[in-house]
């Protein structure tokens, strides 16, 4: 008898030759009889998980929903909650850095970037001193706050991404 392949840990078995089905299958085929898999078992590999068609998307997402423990608030109303996790948390961490970001560079800008000139005949008086803006600093503090930005929303679409993950594993 050959042996049968196993990508990592198993997860389940193929229903036309009996073998195993690992976590880490390439393909969304037996790697033993080239069956094709059911849309469960698909369901149980995340690189797979693509080729999971609408529906069992759909009741895996109910799952998800029903299985999140309930918290009862005073009122005696229950919701469900997540619990915090990973990518809950990135996101968050990209938020915040976004809103500092944002906020910084707008502060520099209004304050750092910002100089007055005097008119020369009236050297000493205020009333006639005009606002202006350094036009490299404010490109300078721009740059700095749109590369915050990007840097956040990478940071947020990476918690995105645990939190799918950690949603198809629980």
């Amino acid at each position: 008898m050959a042996k049968l392949k196993l990508y990592g840990d198993k997860v389940a078995v193929c229903h036309q030759c009996g073998g195993p089905i690992g976590l880490g299958t390439p393909k969304p085929f037996c790697p033993n009889c080239d069956e094709p898999l059911p849309q469960d078992t698909l369901c149980l590999i995340p690189v797979l998980y693509g080729y999971v068609d609408e529906a069992h998307r759909n009741a895996i997402d109910m799952k998800v929903t029903e299985d999140a423990p309930v918290q009862e608030k005073a009122d005696g109303a229950t919701q469900a909650y997540e619990p915090v996790s990973e990518g809950g948390i990135a996101r968050v961490v990209g938020g915040l850095i976004i809103a500092v970001n944002v906020i910084g560079a707008i502060t520099c800008i209004f304050t750092l970037a910002k100089y007055k000139s005097y008119d020369p005949e009236f050297p000493s008086d205020a009333l006639f001193a005009k606002t202006h803006f350094n036009p490299g600093l404010v490109i300078a503090f721009i740059a700095w706050g749109l590369n915050g930005v990007t840097f956040g929303y990478l940071i947020m679409k990476i918690g995105s991404i645990l939190r799918h993950l950690e949603r198809r594993i629980h």
